[in-house]
């Protein structure tokens, strides 16, 4: 047996669905305004996930041009059936479902299809291919008749042969709270009947897995009267793993049943990674199904058959001399593209021309992001000077595109370089401070160090190898929070180039991210909380 810490998926991986086919498991999170987007998973084990791809990843799939970055692309699910991927999302606008679209494949790793339209209306849509050859899809809506509940599951047959919803729309439960929003559901056969799964409470930290049977696909569901099956909202503030919800299940080979589910790890009340993924165990008794049996909670740690790697920390270079850019690479709405982002002449090293801006609502600026997935890491950007054209170039840290820091290398118009440390929110650039760079520098490192308290941003030249300038800014990590900042996703962080003009542009040598994990053996240090010299708070 292997121990894992949880999440099994750190950073931004929401609303997770998986599936099995054969010895492998496939997994598929939210990703919203992020492109590619729909990230796809693999794993043998359910605690061990390697990316393969994504569904979306043409821009005649998907235009997400002028989708604010919590909306886009909500809550996929994942199916397989006679030699087939099948996967339903919905396209969110203004926090409002707007399509539901679905994706096939043969090869997860490989190409999905062109979308086709359901023409289905909410969110969160499910697909359950029934023992008797038939499917059919659940989604959550506004209620009709808001004086039963604000929400409502539906139900409506899908014919796999002709991908189109057939017959008339049921409506099979309103959720166990009644005066909540449900969601996320996923229907699933069970013994000689159905289960039913659920999200209600918000998917804040009153978030919690409700569940309802019946013996007949079209109903009527009987809410579970041990409802919730599971939540931490009774847990208290101080717990460390918040907002669970949003459950999926899975069989093993051998039987057993396990579920996963998002989840948050705040600290001191607010959370910077986003929404997590992480691993539950379940078992079924005479009453149905038992989440997180023993404790009723999200295990920080779990044990898995095997003896799978075990990782203490995450260290990722990347010098930009492959011959595209590494699958795991975000940008905002669509891909940059081979004139905005392309190999240094020299060969290695990444070329981005400018383009919108990081704080507009729509268009693609010249960012490539990463998920923060460490309460603690360092990440920096290395440039040279030389290869900066009527642009400011460095690293930002983004928690959307209305709240980000940016620290930029710039030249002045006195011809020596600065950088320029900015913080975005409510609608205004605030600078922060400058740190002004050697004259003779050939290359120029911007570093965010960052713990569970602030992010630091300090600057290093060849000049100086081995020691900092520091600017003595540290922004309060609850600045760029979720609860501060609004919306569903969380910290993603790269370089960044902002353009004083159409033709401006930045050569960026390298991109480091290390992140320290402790072990599964270790305790939680506690988080200090003397002075920080210099603040941005919420």
């Amino acid at each position: 047996m292997t121990l894992v810490r949880n999440p099994v998926l750190p950073g931004l991986h929401p609303d997770p669905s998986l599936c099995r086919h054969g010895d492998e498991y496939f997994l598929v999170v939210s990703s919203f305004g992020y492109w590619p987007a729909i990230p796809v998973f693999r794993s043998t084990d359910l605690a061990h996930w390697t990316p393969i791809g994504h569904v979306v990843d043409r821009v005649e799939q998907l235009d997400l041009h002028d989708a604010d970055l919590s909306d886009g692309v909500w809550a996929p699910t994942i199916r397989f059936h006679d030699g087939e991927f099948f996967l339903v999302v919905t396209i969110a606008k203004q926090r409002t479902g707007e399509r539901t679209l679905l994706f096939t494949t043969t090869d997860p790793a490989g190409d999905w299809s062109d979308p086709i339209d359901l023409d289905a209306t909410g969110i969160d849509p499910s697909l359950l291919f029934d023992d008797d050859g038939r499917a059919w899809l659940t989604l959550s809506r506004d209620a009709e008749n808001p004086e039963l509940g604000p929400a409502e599951i539906t139900l409506q047959e899908f014919d796999p042969r002709s991908r189109r919803l057939v017959g008339d729309v049921t409506v099979i439960w309103r959720g166990f709270a009644r005066d909540t929003w449900v969601e996320a559901p996923h229907l699933y056969r069970s013994g000689n009947g159905y289960l039913l799964l659920g999200a209600e409470g918000g998917t804040e930290r009153n978030h919690a897995v409700t569940a309802a049977v019946s013996e007949h696909i079209e109903g009527p569901y009987r809410s579970d009267p041990r409802n919730p099956l599971l939540t931490h909202r009774h847990l208290g503030a101080a717990h460390p793993i918040q907002n669970v919800g949003h459950a999926d299940l899975v069989d093993t080979p051998s039987g057993e049943t396990w579920a996963l589910v998002l989840g948050t790890r705040p600290v001191h009340g607010h959370h910077v990674l986003g929404r997590e993924t992480f691993l539950v165990p379940a078992v079924w008794d005479m009453q149905g199904l038992v989440l997180a049996p023993g404790d009723g909670q999200v295990p920080d740690r779990v044990e898995i058959p095997g003896s799978g790697p075990t990782s203490p920390g995450t260290l990722h270079t990347d010098r930009f001399d492959g011959d595209s850019l590494a699958a795991d690479w975000l940008s905002l709405r669509g891909p940059l593209g081979e004139r905005a982002a392309t190999r240094a002449r020299s060969g290695a090293g990444l070329r981005l021309r400018s383009s919108s801006e990081l704080g507009a609502v729509d268009g693609t600026p010249a960012f490539l992001g990463r998920r923060q997935q460490h309460h603690r890491f360092s990440a920096a950007v290395t440039l040279r000077p030389d290869g900066l054209v009527d642009a400011a170039a460095g690293i930002a840290v983004v928690q959307s595109e209305h709240r980000f820091v940016s620290a930029l290398l710039e030249q002045r118009t006195t011809g020596d370089f600065q950088v320029r440390v900015t913080l975005r929110a409510d609608g205004e650039n605030r600078v922060l401070g400058a740190e002004p760079v050697p004259q003779g520098a050939s290359w120029v490192r911007l570093v965010v160090d960052a713990d569970e308290r602030a992010y630091r941003i300090a600057v290093e030249t060849d000049l100086d190898a081995g020691t900092r300038a520091d600017p003595g800014i540290a922004i309060d990590t609850r600045l760029l929070s979720t609860e501060s900042g609004g919306g569903f996703v969380g910290v993603v962080l790269g370089p960044y180039v902002e353009g004083r003009g159409s033709a401006g542009a930045a050569v960026l040598e390298q991109f480091d991210y290390r992140g320290v994990e402790r072990s599964c053996d270790d305790d939680d240090a506690a988080v200090s909380d003397g002075e920080l010299r210099y603040s941005v708070a919420p």
